[in-house]
């Protein structure tokens, strides 16, 4: 049996970036069930429905305190990722546990208990990128059943045609150029559009 220690260095260490694919190169299984176990543990979705768009905005994301896998979900996506600023708790409260013979709660005031929240960066997709990528993630996914329904509002409002339409297909040659496979139900859609279009 070989053991190997992973160092910093390491090609698939979780601190590297993730370079990007050249021609035929893809995502590797590892990567991809690296990020799926990620998303099973930590992702969310978010559904905005803001009054300036037709269609629901869905977002998936990430929120951590561990920088380096924030960044290297960035890495693999192509896309930049957020930090939220750290703000000091202006009271805290704490249980009495040393002096007192009834259980009650102190409220302190600023200063007396300082405490601060972590650090958070989040990683986060959406539409056409976000179904793209759960959809390749499926296999590997133990909770896909959570994001299923969301995958399917953003099939069914896919914009294929008109405005809007750049923009689904820059973000989805963004994922080609970083070794995704786009899955066949987003490029069946974008096709049958078009052929319609034309």
């Amino acid at each position: 049996m070989v053991t190997r220690v992973m160092t910093t260095n390491d090609p698939g260490h979780i601190g590297d970036e993730t370079p990007k694919a050249t021609a035929g190169n893809t995502i590797s299984i590892a990567s991809l069930a690296w990020m799926a176990a990620v998303i099973d543990l930590r992702g969310a979705v978010t559904v905005k429905k803001n009054k300036t768009r037709r269609t629901p905005q869905v977002v998936l994301r990430v929120d951590t305190k561990e920088t380096r896998v924030a960044r290297k979900l960035s890495a693999m996506t192509g896309v930049k990722p957020e930090q939220t600023e750290r703000h000091n708790v202006a009271f805290a409260r704490r249980g009495c546990k040393e002096h007192c013979l009834e259980p009650h709660v102190h409220v302190a005031e600023d200063g007396e208990y300082p405490w601060q929240m972590p650090e958070v960066t989040r990683w986060a997709l959406t539409g056409a990128t976000a179904a793209a990528v759960l959809l390749s993630l499926r296999p590997y996914m133990t909770t896909y059943s959570d994001y299923a329904g969301d995958v399917a509002v953003i099939l069914e409002n896919l914009v294929t045609t008109g405005q809007g339409t750049g923009m689904v297909r820059a973000s989805l040659d963004r994922l080609r150029e970083l070794g995704w496979v786009i899955p066949a139900e987003i490029e069946e859609k974008m096709q049958e559009n078009q052929k319609e279009a034309v």
